[in-house]
């Protein structure tokens, strides 16, 4: 962590992102209310080694951070889009981040990494969460098994009721829809 090492980094970074979509959620009902189009923002997560620091030339300097953790968490940003969710973090992030209720949303293999990565959804800290999220999140993880088994009827049955518990969590509409291609190849 720079330029202060903090030991709870991934968790204080999970929390931050959690903060600002709360903010960017007031800010977007405002501005709807004036008849514009509402902000939205999605934030990619991840936790490794990187070179962080001023770089550049004596022509342009910036203070940035390089590195493959940092290619990963751009990865994982811009499947926010794809999985109809504000935050993505990396298996790592989520293993640091003590106290946080997360979802697993997919295995992926993201440009650049031959290896398929875990990725979740972080919902709330796990002293806020009462038990219809504890309930949903049962099912939720059952969901995930089939579909990580490859049991497509199950996943199906799985992801098709809690999309029916949750018409809003967009999230499920997409897995149906992955679900539905892989099933037939």
């Amino acid at each position: 962590s720079a330029p202060v090492t903090q030991e709870d980094h991934a968790r204080r970074a999970v929390l931050s992102s959690m903060e600002m979509q709360k903010q960017i959620l007031v800010l977007s009902e405002a501005f709807r209310k004036r008849g514009w189009p509402g902000p939205t923002m999605g934030v990619g997560i991840n936790s490794g080694m990187m070179n962080v620091g001023n770089m550049g030339s004596k022509y342009r300097i910036t203070y940035t951070v390089v590195g493959d953790a940092v290619n990963l968490a751009a990865r994982l940003e811009s499947l926010t889009r794809n999985y109809h969710v504000p935050t993505i973090v990396s298996e790592t992030t989520m293993q640091e981040s003590k106290g946080v209720l997360f979802r697993t949303l997919d295995r992926v293999q993201v440009k650049g990494k031959q290896n398929w990565t875990l990725i979740y959804q972080p919902l709330c800290l796990k002293k806020e969460a009462d038990d219809a999220l504890l309930t949903k999140l049962q099912l939720h993880h059952k969901a995930i098994d089939f579909y990580f088994a490859e049991n497509w009827e199950e996943a199906t049955r799985s992801f098709k009721q809690l999309r029916q518990g949750d018409k809003e969590d967009l999230y499920y509409a997409v897995m149906l829809k992955k679900i539905a291609k892989l099933s037939k190849q």
